[in-house]
Protein backbone atom coordinates (compact mmCIF):
# COMPACT_ATOMS: atom_id res chain seq x y z
CA UNK A 1 0.00 0.00 0.00
CA UNK A 2 1.45 3.56 -1.29
CA UNK A 3 0.04 6.85 0.34
CA UNK A 4 0.30 10.12 -1.24
CA UNK A 5 -0.13 13.26 0.44
CA UNK A 6 -1.23 16.89 -0.92
CA UNK A 7 0.44 19.60 1.64
CA UNK A 8 -1.32 22.37 1.93
CA UNK A 9 0.17 25.80 1.46
CA UNK A 10 1.54 27.33 4.85
CA UNK A 11 1.98 31.10 5.34
CA UNK A 12 3.98 31.68 8.74
CA UNK A 13 3.81 35.74 9.16
CA UNK A 14 1.03 37.79 8.27
CA UNK A 15 1.05 41.25 7.54
CA UNK A 16 1.02 42.40 11.18
CA UNK A 17 3.67 40.05 12.06
CA UNK A 18 1.35 37.62 13.64
CA UNK A 19 1.80 33.48 13.27
CA UNK A 20 -1.21 31.72 11.09
CA UNK A 21 -1.39 27.90 11.98
CA UNK A 22 -1.71 25.84 8.95
CA UNK A 23 -5.02 23.55 9.44
CA UNK A 24 -4.57 20.37 11.14
CA UNK A 25 -5.58 18.32 7.49
CA UNK A 26 -4.19 16.75 4.76
CA UNK A 27 -5.30 14.86 1.38
CA UNK A 28 -4.48 11.22 1.96
CA UNK A 29 -4.95 9.40 -1.42
CA UNK A 30 -4.67 5.57 -1.17
CA UNK A 31 -3.57 3.69 -4.21
CA UNK A 32 -3.11 -0.19 -4.00
CA UNK A 33 -0.12 -1.97 -5.94
CA UNK A 34 -0.52 -5.66 -6.86
CA UNK A 35 2.36 -7.33 -8.34
CA UNK A 36 1.32 -8.94 -11.74
CA UNK A 37 3.40 -11.75 -13.09
CA UNK A 38 0.93 -13.10 -15.33
CA UNK A 39 0.19 -10.05 -18.12
CA UNK A 40 2.40 -9.72 -21.10
CA UNK A 41 3.15 -6.09 -22.16
CA UNK A 42 1.54 -4.98 -25.20
CA UNK A 43 4.81 -3.26 -26.68
CA UNK A 44 8.10 -4.98 -25.82
CA UNK A 45 10.70 -2.52 -24.92
CA UNK A 46 13.04 -1.07 -21.76
CA UNK A 47 10.14 0.11 -20.32
CA UNK A 48 7.24 -2.06 -20.96
CA UNK A 49 7.51 -4.29 -17.93
CA UNK A 50 8.01 -1.24 -15.37
CA UNK A 51 4.66 -1.22 -14.24
CA UNK A 52 3.76 -4.68 -13.53
CA UNK A 53 5.84 -5.08 -10.26
CA UNK A 54 8.93 -6.34 -8.87
CA UNK A 55 9.01 -9.06 -11.35
CA UNK A 56 12.55 -10.89 -11.25
CA UNK A 57 13.99 -11.72 -14.32
CA UNK A 58 16.48 -14.16 -15.39
CA UNK A 59 17.72 -12.31 -18.77
CA UNK A 60 17.63 -9.22 -20.49
CA UNK A 61 20.25 -8.38 -22.70
CA UNK A 62 20.51 -5.93 -25.78
CA UNK A 63 20.80 -7.74 -29.01
CA UNK A 64 21.81 -5.36 -31.88
CA UNK A 65 19.62 -2.62 -31.84
CA UNK A 66 16.64 -4.11 -30.20
CA UNK A 67 15.96 -5.47 -26.80
CA UNK A 68 15.20 -9.26 -26.52
CA UNK A 69 12.19 -10.70 -24.65
CA UNK A 70 12.36 -10.74 -21.24
CA UNK A 71 11.90 -13.83 -19.63
CA UNK A 72 9.65 -13.41 -16.21
CA UNK A 73 10.05 -15.54 -13.27
CA UNK A 74 8.95 -16.45 -9.96
CA UNK A 75 12.17 -17.90 -9.48
CA UNK A 76 15.26 -15.97 -8.71
CA UNK A 77 18.49 -16.27 -10.69
CA UNK A 78 19.97 -19.51 -11.72
CA UNK A 79 23.03 -20.12 -8.84
CA UNK A 80 23.15 -16.22 -7.68
CA UNK A 81 24.31 -17.15 -4.25
CA UNK A 82 27.70 -18.41 -5.95
CA UNK A 83 27.58 -15.14 -8.50
CA UNK A 84 29.11 -11.94 -5.93
CA UNK A 85 30.05 -10.22 -9.05
CA UNK A 86 26.11 -9.73 -9.71
CA UNK A 87 24.79 -10.33 -6.57
CA UNK A 88 25.23 -9.20 -2.78
CA UNK A 89 25.78 -12.75 -1.31
CA UNK A 90 28.61 -13.88 0.95
CA UNK A 91 29.06 -15.09 4.55
CA UNK A 92 27.53 -12.71 7.43
CA UNK A 93 30.41 -11.25 9.39
CA UNK A 94 28.81 -10.99 12.96
CA UNK A 95 30.66 -10.78 15.87
CA UNK A 96 29.49 -12.01 20.13
CA UNK A 97 29.46 -9.62 22.17
CA UNK A 98 29.94 -10.88 26.13
CA UNK A 99 28.80 -8.05 27.74
CA UNK A 100 25.48 -7.17 25.76
CA UNK A 101 24.90 -10.77 24.75
CA UNK A 102 23.58 -9.95 21.38
CA UNK A 103 25.42 -10.49 17.93
CA UNK A 104 26.94 -7.40 16.82
CA UNK A 105 28.62 -6.16 13.30
CA UNK A 106 32.44 -5.42 12.65
CA UNK A 107 32.30 -1.45 12.88
CA UNK A 108 35.42 -1.03 12.47
CA UNK A 109 36.87 -1.51 15.54
CA UNK A 110 36.80 -4.88 17.12
CA UNK A 111 34.01 -5.87 20.02
CA UNK A 112 36.78 -8.60 21.27
CA UNK A 113 39.23 -7.30 24.05
CA UNK A 114 42.36 -8.18 24.56
CA UNK A 115 42.49 -11.66 26.68
CA UNK A 116 44.97 -14.33 27.57
CA UNK A 117 45.49 -16.94 26.30
CA UNK A 118 47.38 -20.30 27.49
CA UNK A 119 48.65 -22.25 24.79
CA UNK A 120 47.85 -26.15 24.56
CA UNK A 121 50.55 -26.53 21.30
CA UNK A 122 53.81 -25.31 20.55
CA UNK A 123 53.78 -22.42 18.70
CA UNK A 124 55.90 -22.66 15.58
CA UNK A 125 57.33 -21.63 12.11
CA UNK A 126 59.33 -22.84 9.21
CA UNK A 127 62.46 -21.64 9.43
CA UNK A 128 62.40 -19.69 5.72
CA UNK A 129 58.84 -18.00 6.81
CA UNK A 130 57.93 -15.39 9.26
CA UNK A 131 54.45 -16.88 10.00
CA UNK A 132 53.73 -18.94 12.33
CA UNK A 133 51.34 -22.05 12.16
CA UNK A 134 48.38 -21.71 13.86
CA UNK A 135 48.44 -23.08 17.94
CA UNK A 136 45.54 -24.09 19.80
CA UNK A 137 44.88 -22.53 23.17
CA UNK A 138 42.41 -21.73 25.59
CA UNK A 139 40.99 -18.81 27.11
CA UNK A 140 41.41 -17.73 30.20
CA UNK A 141 37.19 -18.63 32.11
CA UNK A 142 37.73 -15.49 35.01
CA UNK A 143 39.18 -13.13 31.70
CA UNK A 144 36.27 -13.86 29.22
CA UNK A 145 33.56 -14.35 31.08
CA UNK A 146 31.94 -14.31 34.54
CA UNK A 147 30.09 -17.56 33.65
CA UNK A 148 32.28 -20.56 34.04
CA UNK A 149 32.42 -23.22 31.98
CA UNK A 150 31.51 -26.79 33.44
CA UNK A 151 34.47 -28.86 35.23
CA UNK A 152 36.39 -30.18 32.09
CA UNK A 153 35.58 -27.69 29.67
CA UNK A 154 37.51 -25.27 27.81
CA UNK A 155 36.93 -22.01 25.33
CA UNK A 156 39.40 -23.13 22.72
CA UNK A 157 40.86 -20.49 20.14
CA UNK A 158 43.47 -20.76 17.92
CA UNK A 159 47.03 -18.32 17.91
CA UNK A 160 48.68 -17.29 15.03
CA UNK A 161 51.77 -14.45 14.80
CA UNK A 162 52.47 -12.84 11.54
CA UNK A 163 55.90 -11.39 12.96
CA UNK A 164 57.61 -15.12 13.20
CA UNK A 165 57.28 -14.82 17.31
CA UNK A 166 57.19 -18.37 18.53
CA UNK A 167 56.34 -19.87 22.22
CA UNK A 168 56.13 -23.00 23.83
CA UNK A 169 53.19 -25.11 25.18
CA UNK A 170 52.09 -23.86 28.79
CA UNK A 171 52.97 -20.45 28.75
CA UNK A 172 50.07 -17.60 29.18
CA UNK A 173 49.99 -14.83 26.26
CA UNK A 174 48.04 -11.48 26.32
CA UNK A 175 46.26 -11.53 22.61
CA UNK A 176 44.34 -9.36 20.27
CA UNK A 177 41.56 -10.88 18.26
CA UNK A 178 42.54 -10.64 13.99
CA UNK A 179 39.20 -9.79 12.68
CA UNK A 180 40.20 -10.08 9.22
CA UNK A 181 42.07 -13.76 10.10
CA UNK A 182 40.43 -14.69 12.56
CA UNK A 183 43.13 -15.69 14.73
CA UNK A 184 44.59 -14.27 18.04
CA UNK A 185 47.68 -12.78 17.74
CA UNK A 186 50.27 -12.63 20.66
CA UNK A 187 50.48 -9.12 21.96
CA UNK A 188 52.68 -9.61 25.07
CA UNK A 189 56.38 -11.74 23.19
CA UNK A 190 58.07 -12.82 26.12
CA UNK A 191 61.60 -14.78 25.84
CA UNK A 192 60.98 -18.25 27.74
CA UNK A 193 63.71 -19.86 29.49
CA UNK A 194 63.58 -23.14 30.89
CA UNK A 195 65.43 -25.65 33.24
CA UNK A 196 65.67 -28.71 32.23
CA UNK A 197 67.18 -32.74 33.05
CA UNK A 198 69.13 -34.07 29.89
CA UNK A 199 68.24 -37.54 28.77
CA UNK A 200 69.12 -39.96 26.24
CA UNK A 201 70.84 -38.20 23.05
CA UNK A 202 69.34 -34.49 22.09
CA UNK A 203 65.95 -35.49 24.66
CA UNK A 204 64.96 -32.94 27.60
CA UNK A 205 62.42 -33.29 30.67
CA UNK A 206 61.57 -29.78 30.43
CA UNK A 207 60.27 -28.09 33.52
CA UNK A 208 57.64 -25.80 33.07
CA UNK A 209 58.38 -23.20 35.95
CA UNK A 210 57.47 -20.60 33.13
CA UNK A 211 53.64 -22.07 33.16
CA UNK A 212 50.82 -19.57 35.43
CA UNK A 213 49.47 -21.77 38.39
CA UNK A 214 52.28 -23.74 39.79
CA UNK A 215 53.22 -24.02 43.07
CA UNK A 216 56.74 -23.69 43.95
CA UNK A 217 59.31 -26.94 43.04
CA UNK A 218 55.62 -28.72 42.01
CA UNK A 219 56.33 -27.24 38.42
CA UNK A 220 55.22 -30.30 35.77
CA UNK A 221 57.85 -31.58 33.25
CA UNK A 222 57.24 -33.25 30.08
CA UNK A 223 60.10 -35.06 27.51
CA UNK A 224 60.71 -33.39 24.48
CA UNK A 225 63.54 -32.48 22.01
CA UNK A 226 66.26 -30.14 22.04
CA UNK A 227 69.38 -28.62 19.74
CA UNK A 228 72.96 -27.87 20.66
CA UNK A 229 74.30 -25.16 18.50
CA UNK A 230 77.10 -23.57 20.53
CA UNK A 231 78.33 -27.91 20.81
CA UNK A 232 77.89 -27.74 24.73
CA UNK A 233 79.22 -31.17 25.60
CA UNK A 234 76.94 -32.62 28.16
CA UNK A 235 76.19 -36.04 29.49
CA UNK A 236 72.69 -38.04 30.25
CA UNK A 237 71.65 -36.68 33.69
CA UNK A 238 72.80 -33.18 33.65
CA UNK A 239 71.09 -29.95 34.22
CA UNK A 240 71.27 -27.19 32.08
CA UNK A 241 69.09 -24.14 30.87
CA UNK A 242 66.80 -24.49 27.51
CA UNK A 243 65.80 -21.26 25.96
CA UNK A 244 62.89 -21.22 22.95
CA UNK A 245 64.00 -20.37 20.16
CA UNK A 246 62.78 -20.28 16.58
CA UNK A 247 60.14 -22.85 17.89
CA UNK A 248 62.58 -25.31 19.24
CA UNK A 249 64.50 -25.76 22.97
CA UNK A 250 67.73 -24.76 22.52
CA UNK A 251 70.43 -25.65 24.88
CA UNK A 252 72.43 -22.57 26.27
CA UNK A 253 74.30 -23.53 29.00
CA UNK A 254 74.80 -26.37 30.90
CA UNK A 255 75.57 -27.38 34.83
CA UNK A 256 79.14 -28.84 35.43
Amino acid sequence: MVYFTKRPSIQILDSNNNWIFPEDTLAVTKIKIKNDLDSTPATPGVDAYKNLGDIITKQYEHNGSKWVKKERSKQFYLNWAERPDLWPVGPIDLRWDESRKVWTINSGSSPYKMVYITLEEDLTKENDFDETYPARGFLDDIEYSKEPLPKGYRRLVYVKDKTGYTAPRGIKLLCRYDTDGGFYEPVSKPSVVAQGTIDVGNKVQISMDYAQGNRAGSAPTFLTSFINPLEFTYAQGQKGMFTFLRGQWTLTTVKQ
